[in-house]
């Protein structure tokens, strides 16, 4: 049972540290890159303002044309575009994790198919799994039917003892 471990030589650690170096830096360029795009899009518009414009919109009071400009247009639409980003990357990599697949998608498996059909169900027929307002309607639709197709695949490859080739076979 206890295996005799051998030693790392010097050049796999400098090759790893060379590589984890490599990633950091990328890492960085790409967060560097994320926050020029934010200040570019609050900053780009119709009604083009300076920097020192926003800057006196984001730290001053008194509500002119410019606050409202940044606090309730710009600025909630950057945010979210961070965010709604951010959670498509994170479900992308949690797909080709899953599948073990580095080409992998939501349309893989049938996801977004689910997800169309359940906007398309609000949009055509004007029916709700949630009796919201009619602006949360098509995206909670689209939701609700991704969700239930993810399930449905999940418990029967749970219960055919599944493997990664077993959930594309029965998403086709």
């Amino acid at each position: 049972m206890n295996e005799i471990k051998k030693p790392v030589s010097s050049e796999a650690v400098w090759l790893y540290n060379e590589i984890t170096a490599h990633k950091f830096l990328i890492i960085i360029a790409l967060i560097f890159a994320v926050i020029i795009s934010f200040l570019i899009d609050v900053l780009s518009g119709p009604a083009w303002l300076t920097v020192p414009e926003i800057i006196t919109a984001l730290i001053s009071p008194e509500k002119d044309t410019n606050y409202f400009i940044v606090w309730v247009i710009r600025l909630p639409m950057a945010i979210m575009a961070v965010f709604v980003g951010a959670a498509l990357g994170v479900a992308g990599a949690q797909m080709q994790t899953i599948l073990d697949n580095p080409l992998a998608s939501p349309y893989t498996l049938g996801v977004s198919a689910a997800a169309g059909f359940g906007a398309a169900l609000a949009i055509v027929m004007g029916v709700g799994v949630l009796p919201l307002g009619i602006e949360f309607l098509v995206p909670i639709n689209a939701f609700f039917f991704s969700m239930v197709c993810c399930v449905s695949i999940y418990l029967i490859a749970w219960r055919k003892k599944g493997t990664t080739e077993t959930l594309v076979h029965l998403a086709t």
